[in-house]
C-alpha cells in the first residue's frame, strides 16, 4: 500500500493561514517602521540642503555686491593711473635735480677749505690778542 499524503484539516489550514498572516503584518510593521526612519532621516537631509542652498544664495549675493561694476573699476585704474603719472613726474624731478657724486665731493672740499680758512683766521686773530 501507498503511503498518503497528509490531508490538511481546516484546523491546521486556519493555524496556517494565522501564521502567515502574522508574518505578513510583522514584515508590514518592519518596513511602515523603515519607511518612518526614511522619512525622518529625508526630512533632516532636507532641512540641512535648504539651510546650504539659504547660506550659498547669501554668499552669492554679498560677493556679487562687493564686485565692483565696470565703471567703478574704470575709475579706480583711472585714479590709480593718475597718482603714478605724479609719482613718476615727481621721480623725474628728483632724478634731475639730485646732486651727482662730483658735486658732492666738490661741495665737501670747498667746505674743507671753508673751514680751514676759518681756523686760520681764528688763529691770527688769537695772536693779535694783547
Amino acid at each position: 500500500m501507498p503511503a498518503e499524503a497528509p490531508q490538511l484539516s481546516w484546523g491546521n489550514s486556519v493555524a496556517l493561514g494565522g501564521l502567515v498572516l502574522s508574518l505578513l503584518g510583522g514584515v508590514w510593521v518592519i518596513m511602515s517602521n523603515q519607511n518612518s526612519m526614511l522619512g525622518k532621516e529625508l526630512n533632516a537631509v532636507r532641512v540641512d540642503l535648504k539651510a546650504e542652498r539659504d547660506f550659498r544664495r547669501t554668499e552669492i549675493r554679498e560677493l556679487h555686491n562687493s564686485v565692483p561694476s565696470r565703471e567703478e573699476f574704470k575709475e579706480n585704474q583711472n585714479r590709480i593711473d593718475e597718482r603714478l603719472k605724479l609719482i613718476q613726474d615727481q621721480l623725474i624731478r628728483l632724478e634731475a635735480t639730485r646732486p651727482t657724486t662730483g658735486e658732492l665731493r666738490a661741495i665737501g672740499q670747498s667746505s674743507e677749505e671753508l673751514a680751514r680758512k676759518l681756523e686760520e683766521r681764528v688763529r691770527d686773530l688769537e695772536k693779535r690778542k694783547p
